[in-house]
C-alpha cells in the first residue's frame, strides 16, 4: 500500500485478527523536510516520544520520524519503535513483528504476527553496477531471466538487491554476507525463494513493483 503525504492520517488501524500471519506493508511517500515533518508530527501525533529523535542528522530524523508516524497511525498513537543490538526494529509494546525500510522519499513499515523482513528500493542503475558484489553466477542468470518481465537489467538487479536486503532483515544475523549466506532462485510469478545455506533455512520473497520503487517482503 503506497500512500502520499496527506493520506497518512486516513490509514485504518492494523487489525491482527483479520490479517493473521499475513504481512501488511505501508509505504509513505513524501518530500517533507525535518522542520515541516516535525511540525506535522507534533500536530497530529503529539504523544510520540520526540526525545527519541534528538541529536539525529536531518536525514536520519526524517527516516525514523516518518516510520514512527506510520506506526502511530496504524498501531497506537503512543507506540514506540526501539532497536535491538542487531539493529532490528521492534515495538516497545511487543505483540507484533515489524520491519522498516526507506529509499529516497519513500518510508516503509510492515506489520505481522509472523517474523519477516521488508525492503524498498528506488529504481536506478546502482544495483546493476555493483551486481558482482552481491550476486552469484546463477543469480546473475536469474537477473537476466527477470529482465524482460521488469523492463531492463537495471530493474532486475534492483529487485534482486532488494530481495537480498529483505532476506537479510528476515535472517537478523549481523554476521551474514549477502553474497554467500543468501541465495535466491525463481519460484513463481511475483515470488522468489531464498536459501540460507549456513542456517539450514528457507523462506519466500514476494515483490510489488511501483512506478518509482520496488518493495520486497521475505517471510
Amino acid at each position: 500500500m503506497l500512500i502520499q503525504e496527506e493520506e497518512l492520517r486516513y490509514l485504518p488501524a492494523f487489525d491482527i485478527k483479520k490479517t493473521e500471519s499475513v504481512v501488511v506493508p505501508y509505504l509513505w511517500q513524501h518530500c517533507l523536510g525535518p522542520t515541516a515533518l516535525s511540525d506535522f508530527a507534533h500536530i497530529y501525533f503529539p504523544l510520540l516520544h520526540f526525545e527519541d529523535f534528538d541529536n539525529l542528522s536531518n536525514k536520519r530524523l526524517i527516516e525514523r520520524l516518518s516510520v514512527s508516524m506510520l506506526a502511530a497511525q496504524v498501531v497506537d498513537c503512543r507506540t514506540r519503535i526501539l532497536h535491538a543490538d542487531t539493529g532490528a526494529p521492534y515495538l516497545a509494546e511487543g505483540g507484533l513483528h515489524i520491519s522498516v525500510s526507506h529509499s529516497n522519499h519513500i518510508y516503509a513499515l510492515s506489520l505481522s504476527a509472523a517474523k519477516h523482513g521488508i525492503d524498498v528500493e528506488q529504481w536506478g542503475s546502482k544495483a546493476y553496477k555493483v551486481r558482482k558484489h552481491f550476486l552469484q553466477p546463477d543469480e546473475e542468470m536469474l537477473m537476466t531471466e527477470l529482465t524482460s518481465k521488469l523492463g531492463g537489467m537495471d530493474r532486475a538487479a534492483t529487485l534482486l538487491w532488494s530481495a537480498k536486503e529483505s532476506a537479510y532483515k528476515f535472517l537478523n544475523d549481523k554476521q551474514a554476507f549477502v553474497l554467500s549466506d543468501i541465495h535466491l532462485y525463481a519460484a513463481d510469478e511475483r515470488l522468489l525463494m531464498v536459501d540460507f545455506p549456513n542456517h539450514n533455512m528457507q523462506a519466500s520473497i514476494e515483490y510489488v513493483c511501483y512506478p518509482h520503487c520496488i518493495q520486497t517482503c521475505c517471510r
